[in-house]
């Protein structure tokens, strides 16, 4: 029975000694005192054990207070860190301290063009109040596209370049730009069946900042009217293929008056000819006379 009693004392003794050394916290070593209590009252380890095991507490809990209480280079070299200091040093290593150095020039240059965007006049302030900086920035470079070209096809990654934001920034401006609460733009997806998708067609529909548009690039003005619309419900129409217009086509509204041109298609002329012989000859009309 004794011989039991000693083996079991000394196995607690060992394992709590063990689980003392291992901790590397101090805030966490009155658990294993919590746990030596509760051996001690179920009567597993002997007096002499549980001395030890104390002894070892203690030990463990002044080496990790030295530990945490270990003096600084500052401290232990004073006149060297005042030295480091007005060299400017760093306490991360060169590669370390060069990669920061160029993130942190990454950063500064895409905080300059953002504000530089947003400084640029591309959005009336009425439609700016819904927007972060981030997100201003943005829809200034489709505003720019819009300006040139008439519509952006640039594709999420390219606008987010440029802008110097991330792809969910870019994603949630024209989000909210094309909610129906809104309704700043229009956006036309181009999926391909078993092919990477084409880049969406974005267009601004809305009539006040489409006049700042026009006064903001006075040199695309025109090509601004041609290819957008003219008003926030404004609708698209396209043709089926015939001899006047062998391809599919836009029309632009203009009033209650659709005009088409078909000035640049080739292959209609000698079907204008043989119209106007046949309206001669007949009198009849041609609906097609309409779009010479």
């Amino acid at each position: 029975m004794d011989l039991s009693i000693e083996l079991t004392s000394s196995f607690e003794r060992d394992r709590l000694i063990a689980k003392i050394n291992e901790h590397s916290f101090a805030k966490t070593l009155p658990e294993i005192m919590q746990e030596l209590c509760s051996v001690i009252l179920q009567g597993l380890i002997k007096d002499e054990d549980a001395q030890s095991v104390q002894t070892a507490f203690e030990l463990r809990q002044e080496a990790l207070r030295e530990q945490l209480n270990k003096p600084t280079v500052a401290q232990r070299m004073p006149s060297q860190a005042e030295v480091w200091k007005a060299e400017g040093r760093s306490g991360f290593k060169d590669h370390i301290r060069a990669k920061l150095s160029k993130d942190q020039e990454k950063i500064s240059e895409r905080m300059e063009r953002r504000r530089s965007l947003v400084a640029g006049g591309f959005i009336p302030e009425a439609i700016a109040k819904h927007f972060t900086l981030g997100q201003q920035a943005a829809l200034a470079i489709i505003v720019q596209e819009v300006g040139k070209h008439g519509t952006c096809s640039l594709v999420i990654e390219k606008i987010a370049a440029l802008a110097g934001v991330g792809h969910a920034t870019v994603r949630r401006a024209i989000n909210i730009a094309q909610s129906k609460f809104l309704n700043f733009l229009a956006v036309q997806y181009r999926p391909r069946r078993g092919k990477p998708s084409q880049s969406n067609i974005i267009t601004i529909i809305n009539t006040n900042w489409l006049s700042w548009i026009k006064n903001r690039f006075k040199k695309a003005s025109a090509k601004v009217a041609q290819k957008s619309t003219k008003s926030e419900n404004t609708a698209h129409f396209r043709f089926k293929n015939t001899e006047c217009n062998p391809t599919p086509y836009t029309n632009i509204i203009k009033g209650n008056l659709l005009d088409a041109d078909c000035s640049n298609t080739k292959k209609s002329d000698d079907w204008h000819k043989a119209n106007r012989a046949l309206k001669k000859k007949t009198g009849s009309f041609s609906p097609w006379s309409l779009f010479k």
